[in-house]
């Protein structure tokens, strides 16, 4: 018996309609998180509410099943992810007090690889975590939140975090991803790094 060689229903709609289905099924990030309300300095002390401990992060509705039906449309989606969604990592060695700067300037974080950092409730003694020290921590975010991240540390420098600059360092690797080999059915993200 032959292979049934029929094409997926969905696969009949012209490209353009399912790189929008694309789209909107694996790169939509909804509305930046609102600044919090409960965020203000006193003296030397940061006040948080108690939802208010950790930088907001942005709520993902990223729906990645259509990349399970076949071979061919996860090929498309992937392409259509990737050159959509430009994450960028960023990371801190330490000596720069990051996590205070986006949260008090509330920047649209992707993702943290922190966990909540204090217990409101306790009220004894010095707050401690990646809010209030200045330990190495990573982030991503999306690239074209670049812009905002840039003139966010530019806020921090000229307001609460005073000679954030001179230990600022910032280094950008384009395409890390383009040396590794990708499996068959995804496409070269080389020629997307020219």
């Amino acid at each position: 018996m032959a292979p049934s060689s029929k094409q997926f229903p969905f696969q009949r709609l012209p490209r353009e309609i399912r790189d929008k289905i694309y789209k909107n099924l694996l790169c939509s990030f909804g509305d930046p998180p609102i600044a919090p309300p409960a965020f203000f300095t006193t003296g030397s002390r940061t006040v948080f509410a108690p939802d208010q401990s950790k930088p907001p992060v942005m709520k993902s509705h990223v729906d990645t099943a259509i990349l399970r039906t076949n071979s061919d449309i996860h090929r498309e989606a992937y392409s259509t992810m990737t050159k959509t969604n430009r994450f960028v990592l960023l990371q801190s060695k330490g000596n720069i007090p990051l996590h205070r700067v986006i949260t008090r300037y509330v920047m649209s974080i992707t993702f943290s690889s922190d966990t909540p950092v204090c217990d409101p409730t306790e009220g004894k003694g010095k707050p401690e975590g990646p809010l209030f020290n200045i330990d190495p921590c990573s982030f991503v975010m999306l690239a074209e939140d670049l812009k905002e991240f840039t003139e966010t540390m530019g806020k921090a420098d000229d307001s609460q975090f005073k000679g954030l600059s001179s230990f600022l360092k910032i280094s950008v690797q384009l395409g890390p991803n383009i040396v590794d080999e990708l499996p068959h059915y995804k496409d070269s993200l080389a020629t997307f790094f020219t």
